[in-house]
């Protein structure tokens, strides 16, 4: 609270001065009136009287949008201003102290004590915080798991054929924590003890073998460096059918495409439906303005999203046939999904509360999900709008916007408020667990008919995530036992991120052994080999039927004019 007290400038404001004026896209700074009156516009019309003690333009330190509203000065008036990125930095301190915790315990390891102090650093950040609980086994002996395990908390036991148990300790406060499974990193893989919890819980950071070979720039073996260069495994390619895939070709070029009808809108971008002059079949065009690239400061996330598609290859995700620039705009192609977004699919025919329905959608997001996390990609915009049904009615995982590649923590506040987890919304810094706590909330979205922290504006909305899914659940009549969906929800939306079953170990087969699943004798085979009937096929008379979209033009972005810097920065798209 002192640093961000020290961050903050004292401002004296004329009579009549505009504070901050709406639609203002340069959104930097949270004010708090120290004296005077200010009153708030929307559209010129009075809202509200602020006076002493009052704060306005919090969304600004949230995340990226243009002022709602007008705050002008009725007096003269002092306010603080603190600046977003100051208290952005200033959030971040907490869990950069942690690692560097960490980064000094794996100092006393023998294993790393040579290694220099960023590459322990980067080790540290690559640490996976796992939370086990009594009497679990956090590993096996015999067990082919090539992890190390550095206990922080808590007291297990180490146990051996034919060898004398032990117990370890992890005390961080007196800086003693035990350490075991390293030499599984470098040789076969098979851990030498069992080791299982006594204490109520223990917390394990795990680093795997891929993390570490990453990070130490390590040669993988040939298997695992196959499916880390290439994106795509053998399995992945015998889950693609030939008929689901696109009519691509090396060959296509931007001018043979011809738009058929717009699919979509975003904030900066334009979706259409293309069909190309020489390739039968359609494809999906998602053209972003450079302009509004260089305006929003989104470089490195157009490029980021470009070597994502690159990097996936799975029945569950978009794919990406080409890429395109020209003078104004960025291009990507892609396969067509033509049965629409889940949003809008379920508030057309009414499909929520059905158990059937959502169980199939919510599986589909976890194996998209699952290939996703196996490259270190954080999709971190899960939502029902980035969910859309093929003609067969499976669904895929789309927009890769905000996607990015993570080893251990990042710290952008980013994605959609209703499916922000805490730890963005507090901006501490976050892992590939957003994405689980944001499928608990599309799983609670399905079978509620409304999402759990919903609100008027994003800081009502902020405020309930920060109190977690159980306040939801008690009050909407859904916190019962005997409910396996809110159990599911319970799982996914864990206030702490090493909770939630999937980041747990072996927590993906956990998740779909759950009851909710086994009860409606739920096949994950046939759903991976693309055999599994769809609860809902769409309707798509032909590859060009836009009639499963409803776009709205008010939401298509602004026209921004583009001065190229000069620089290339466009580089890796072909030229169209």
């Amino acid at each position: 609270m002192n640093a961000i007290v020290e961050s903050a400038a004292c401002l004296s404001i004329d009579a009549g001065t505009d504070i901050m004026t709406e639609g203002d896209e340069e959104a930097e700074l949270f004010y708090i009136l120290e004296d005077g009156t200010a009153e708030v516009l929307s559209d010129g019309k009075l809202v509200r009287t602020l006076s002493r003690g009052a704060s306005f333009g919090e969304a600004a330190l949230m995340y990226w949008q243009p002022r709602s509203t007008t705050v002008r000065a009725v007096t003269p008036v002092w306010v603080w201003a603190i600046p977003r990125l100051e208290l952005r930095r200033i959030t971040q301190c907490p869990l950069k102290a942690l690692l560097s915790g960490y980064a000094e315990l794996l100092s006393r390891v023998p294993m790393f004590s040579a290694e220099n102090l960023d590459a322990r650093t980067q080790l540290a950040d690559a640490l996976v915080d796992m939370t086990f609980f009594k009497d679990e086994y956090i590993v096996s002996e015999g067990e082919d798991c090539r992890s190390f395990f550095l206990l922080y908390s808590g007291h297990v036991l180490l146990e051996t054929d034919g060898g004398p148990a032990r117990e370890m300790h992890g005390l961080p406060t007196e800086g003693q924590c035990g350490f075991f499974g390293e030499k599984a990193l470098v040789d076969e893989g098979v851990q030498e003890a069992s080791v299982r919890v006594l204490s109520a819980k223990a917390q394990v950071l795990v680093l795997d073998r891929r993390s570490w070979c990453r990070v130490l720039q390590k040669a993988l073996d040939v298997e695992e460096e196959r499916l880390d260069h290439h994106g795509c495994d053998l399995h992945d390619h015998r889950m693609i059918s030939h008929q689901d895939a696109p009519a691509s070709s090396p060959q296509l070029q931007f001018e043979d495409l011809e738009e058929v009808g717009v699919l979509g809108w975003g904030s900066y971008a334009k979706v259409t439906l293309v069909k190309c002059r020489k390739a039968q079949g359609a494809f999906a065009l998602k053209s972003v303005g450079k302009g509004r690239i260089l305006q929003r400061r989104q470089v490195q996330q157009v490029q980021m999203e470009r070597l994502v598609l690159k990097t996936t290859c799975n029945r569950f995700i978009i794919r990406l046939v080409a890429t395109f620039r020209t003078q104004t705009h960025l291009s990507f192609l892609m396969e067509p999904a033509m049965g629409g977004d889940l949003c809008t699919v379920f508030e057309r025919y009414q499909l929520y509360y059905s158990a059937r329905h959502a169980r199939f959608y919510v599986a589909c997001a976890l194996q998209g999900l699952e290939h996703l996390h196996s490259r270190w990609i954080v999709m971190r915009d899960l939502k029902l709008e980035n969910m859309l049904l093929d003609a067969h009615g499976y669904c895929k995982l789309a927009d890769f916007g905000l996607a990015k590649f993570v080893v251990g923590h990042t710290f952008t506040l980013c994605g959609t408020p209703d499916y922000m987890a805490p730890e963005v919304v507090t901006g501490v810094g976050h892992t590939r667990a957003i994405d689980w706590w944001a499928l608990g909330v599309v799983l609670y979205g399905l079978m509620a008919g409304v999402l759990p922290f919903d609100a008027p504006k994003p800081p009502q909305i902020f405020a309930k995530v920060k109190r977690g899914i159980e306040p939801v659940l008690a009050t909407t009549g859904f916190g019962g036992g005997g409910c396996a969906w809110t159990d599911v929800v319970r799982l996914l939306c864990k206030l702490t991120p090493s909770e939630r079953l999937p980041v747990r170990k072996g927590g993906i087969a956990l998740f779909r052994e759950h009851a909710w699943f086994t009860a409606g004798d739920f096949d994950w085979m046939q759903l991976s080999q693309g055999t599994m009937p769809a609860p809902y096929v769409p309707i798509v008379k032909g590859p060009y039927d836009l009639s499963n979209f409803d776009p709205n033009p008010e939401d298509a972005p602004p026209t921004v004019p583009y001065y190229d810097p000069g620089n290339d920065w466009d580089a890796d798209f072909a030229i169209g």
